[in-house]
């Protein structure tokens, strides 16, 4: 085995996965996140402030700290899937998907043939650049490298029921905001037509035994744990929360916050 894949061992050992968002290009910011416990990072390239070049070190830094490293593509290129794989991923998450053809397509993209069409190369950073063996490690990568697909439009949600029955998908994601955003609500993440549509995807997902991966938009710890225990009744086991910017963001107004409190109480 080149890589572990610690969300399907975790899935094994606990029935749950734990993860979290990078979107600054810190290498220390991936790597502490990564430290601190969860099984899995995901790199964020759709919204991220970084590219290629720094999602190598970010995929190091996951590695170092000893989770595994998952990168959201910002859209569903071929040539974007080969190169992160290549660069390490043990996963992807690809945002818009709208229609079964296009999550087949992403599907073989990520595996080697005879069952996919990935790109093939043994001098790459995935084969600790050539010194693991090609054989092993292409039986390694068709057996635990993860698809995952965000489902964020109109489009998506009405074709989920085709989607979800493409052999190779390991977990879907729903965008309750971009949903929204696609039906016209602007945003309403909350409005009874948005959950009414998750809740259906939802369903139909663990009917076809994918997992669900949902993120936790709750800010504190209450918010986190009542949402990932209303998830979990019903049936996710892979579980994202926060960002480092939102984290970030949080701890220094809070620290802004306590200081100011004690300045105030002086005067």
């Amino acid at each position: 085995m080149i890589y572990r894949n610690r969300v399907k061992e975790a899935l094994q050992d606990s029935g749950f996965a734990l993860g979290t968002f990078i979107q600054n290009s810190s290498p220390e910011n991936a790597e502490i996140a990564a430290a601190s416990g969860f099984d899995y990072v995901i790199l964020d390239m759709e919204h991220g402030s970084f590219g290629i070049d720094g999602l190598v070190n970010l995929i190091r830094a996951v590695q170092l700290g000893g989770a595994t490293p998952v990168v959201r593509l910002p859209d569903d290129s071929e040539t974007g899937i080969l190169k992160v794989l290549d660069a390490g991923a043990i996963g992807i998450l690809v945002p818009g998907v709208g229609t079964a053809d296009q999550a087949a397509k992403i599907v073989r993209a990520t595996r080697y043939a005879p069952i996919g069409s990935r790109g093939a190369c043994p001098r790459i950073r995935a084969t600790g650049h050539g010194m693991h063996p090609w054989r092993d490690h292409v039986e390694w990568s068709n057996q635990n490298v993860m698809v995952w697909l965000l489902i964020e439009t109109v489009e998506g949600f009405d074709n989920f029921p085709q989607i979800v029955t493409v052999p190779g998908i390991d977990a879907v994601s729903f965008g309750a905001f971009d949903l929204s955003q696609s039906m016209g609500l602007n945003g309403q993440s909350e409005h009874p037509e948005v959950k009414a549509k998750i809740e259906k995807a939802f369903n139909l997902a663990k009917k076809n035994h994918v997992d669900i991966q949902m993120v936790l938009l709750g800010g504190t710890s209450r918010e986190i744990q009542e949402s990932l225990q209303r998830w979990a009744s019903l049936g996710a086991r892979i579980f994202s929360c926060l960002t480092d910017r939102r984290i970030l963001t949080i701890g220094f107004q809070e620290a802004y916050a306590n200081l100011a409190s004690v300045q105030q109480g002086k005067k």
